[in-house]
């Protein structure tokens, strides 16, 4: 591809698609006047005005515009980079805006999440314009701003925020502290949603972090956003778009977005804010801010960083054994239908055996059967009832009705062909056994 003068070195193409922040030549962590300063850099150098004709260098230009419009706005750059995390970024859902929900989404967003689905959102364009108001407007970003609340460290501040409304906080970090490390860390014990939002000297959006169900325990969310000389571990409470075709158990994407980043915090003075993400009501929430000291939290940041390295190595294992059990999963529905085959194919083997003696005695029946279809079913209770009778007038213990009945009459001989006929087992009563 050819390039116009003054292009990178490396050039555009080697680049690995969707990567925004090599399309522009910034860290991940850079703030909103570097991604714009790079943007205007290279927008220079690549804008179809000075490069005519030139197919490549508009194509450049389109990829880099691109990747301005999502750096540039807070919220699509919070779900890029999560997606980035995942292999499957377009199965995640896109953040909505409850700004332009009504009642009943917000009432359906609330039960997904009850039922443990949690939905993405953005932070609301009246908060993130405050925050650029407090930070360019006097008295500015400082400790006399009525807007602001202190934040001082080690010390725990609670407190509510409306939904979709932040609660803006004034941090100060000595240069001491911000060589040591800081960690930010809110919860929320009646298990409120909400954002833990870091804004550059400008109002724009330097880091965001949204609340998780704490896997310890059910009872409360939190977040913690660690700025640090050492890299740490980052996982967002994201849910991919169920794909039909493979049915992956959850346990499957639980570590898509996990990524390691380095974040830091300059000497100097901070906006944070806690933003209400609820969908119906404020949120309640614990926030404090704590300096890490390297030498007395040594073992503590051991545990850490073995905890990282081990939720790295089991997204890989996860990974490398998702092929397998999709494989084996493969290869168990089709055991499952070859076993509702061999099931249905047993049951009509069975049915067609039953089916074949039922014909077979049927027709052994029919050639031994009598002549006459009145005499090839007899009742057996009748039957036993006529033989019971016909053995009490042997032994003289009946009397004449019982005799009459049997067809007998009193004193007269017995005779089965007489009983039989005379209850209907075969032929008929004779004339003159119903005269006598």
């Amino acid at each position: 591809m050819s390039t116009p003068s003054g292009s990178p070195e490396r050039p555009m193409a080697a680049i690995a698609p969707m990567d925004h922040y090599e399309r522009l030549g910034v860290e991940r962590t850079a703030t909103e006047v570097e991604i714009t300063k790079a943007y205007k850099k290279l927008a220079l150098r690549y804008h179809p005005d000075r490069n005519l004709g030139d197919a490549a260098a508009a194509e450049v230009f389109k990829e880099i515009s691109t990747a301005y419009t999502v750096l540039l706005d807070p919220n699509k750059r919070r779900h890029y980079d999560l997606s980035m995390a995942s292999p499957d970024a377009a199965n995640h859902l896109e953040s909505i805006d409850l700004a332009n929900m009504g009642q009943l989404g917000r009432v359906f967003g609330a039960m997904a999440g009850k039922m443990g689905i949690p939905i993405p959102t953005n932070i609301a364009q009246e908060t993130l314009t405050k925050a650029q108001e407090i930070c360019q407007l006097e008295p500015g970003l400082c400790e006399d701003n009525p807007h602001l609340l202190p934040l001082k460290l080690g010390v725990s501040y609670s407190g509510n925020v409306n939904r979709q409304q932040g609660a803006f906080f004034f941090l100060r970090v000595s240069a001491e502290v911000a060589d040591m490390g800081l960690a930010l860390r809110c919860a929320s014990h009646n298990k409120s949603r909400f954002k833990l939002v870091v804004f550059d000297a400008k109002g724009g959006v330097r880091y965001q972090e949204e609340s998780a169900k704490s896997s310890r325990s059910d009872k409360y969310t939190t977040c913690t956003l660690f700025f640090t000389p050492f890299e740490v571990g980052s996982l967002a409470d994201r849910m991919p778009l169920p794909n039909p075709e493979e049915e992956l158990p959850p346990v499957f994407n639980r570590l898509d977005t996990f990524h390691m980043t380095r974040r830091k915090l300059e000497r100097g003075d901070h906006l944070v804010c806690v933003y209400g993400d609820n969908f119906l009501r404020g949120a309640s929430f614990a926030l404090s801010a704590a300096a890490i000291p390297p030498a007395a939290a040594l073992e503590a940041q051991g545990r850490l960083r073995e905890a990282d390295a081990a939720i790295l190595q089991q997204r890989s294992e996860l990974r490398a054994f998702q092929m397998e059990y999709l494989q084996a999963r493969k290869l168990w529905l089709e055991t499952q239908e070859r076993l509702a085959a061999h099931t249905e194919n047993t049951a009509a083997a069975v049915q067609e055996r039953e089916a074949a003696i039922d014909a077979l005695v049927g027709l052994s029946l029919d050639a031994c059967a009598p002549p006459q279809r009145s005499e090839r079913s007899v009742d057996v209770q009748r039957l036993m009832k006529a033989r019971e009778r016909a053995s009490g007038n042997g032994n003289g213990n009946s009397n004449g009705s019982a005799a009459a009945a049997d067809g007998g009459g009193e004193g007269g001989d017995f005779s089965w062909d007489t009983l039989g006929k005379s209850l209907g087992f075969w032929g008929k009563k004779s004339s003159s056994s119903a005269s006598s």
